[in-house]
């Protein structure tokens, strides 16, 4: 006999990990000998779940620049640690280790440094957060955060009338 195959799309949860799908058969010769079919579905663990979810470079001009980032806690426990790194145009900026406590759902922003955006043009801008409480991140598909930032040239000051156009 050939075996029956059930697809079963389920929603993404947020937290649980594990789920149980339990089928009890008590019709025809097995009405006296339950059969149980059981199944179980293994989601993502995000007991420790650090997100880089957003990066930020307050002026959009040529120039030396403060760059920030949103760090997200998307596990289930609080932490007191996260290592904190960033690039432009792929190369390393600089990482170091945030200690505050991010509580579970919760989000802070970080100054990750300053970048001398020298000319114009598009800079590839990425933040990364994993190693919570310096242990094994869950989930690292959402540890980065990659964002194209358009730096402009600073304008020519004497054709510039009454209008700002960057600081």
């Amino acid at each position: 006999a050939a075996a029956l195959q059930y697809d079963v799309v389920l929603p993404t949860p947020q937290y649980p990990t594990i789920m149980r799908i339990t089928n009890h058969v008590t019709s025809g010769s097995q009405a006296s000998y339950p059969s149980f079919r059981e199944f179980q579905v293994v989601g993502p663990d995000r007991t420790w779940d650090a997100q880089a979810t957003d990066v930020r470079v307050p002026d959009l001009c040529t120039g030396t620049q403060s760059v920030t980032a949103t760090i997200r806690n998307g596990g289930r426990n609080a932490w007191d640690s996260v290592l904190v790194g960033w690039q432009v145009n792929g190369v390393t900026q600089s990482n170091t280790w945030l200690r505050q406590r991010i509580t579970a759902g919760s989000s802070v922003s970080v100054t990750l440094g300053s970048f001398n955006f020298s000319t114009g043009g598009d800079y590839v801008v990425r933040a990364f957060a994993t190693r919570p409480n310096n242990i094994r991140d869950s989930s690292a598909a959402n540890d980065t955060f990659r964002k194209i930032v358009r730096i402009r040239l600073q304008p020519n000051t004497t054709s510039v009338v009454n209008q700002t156009q960057c600081g």
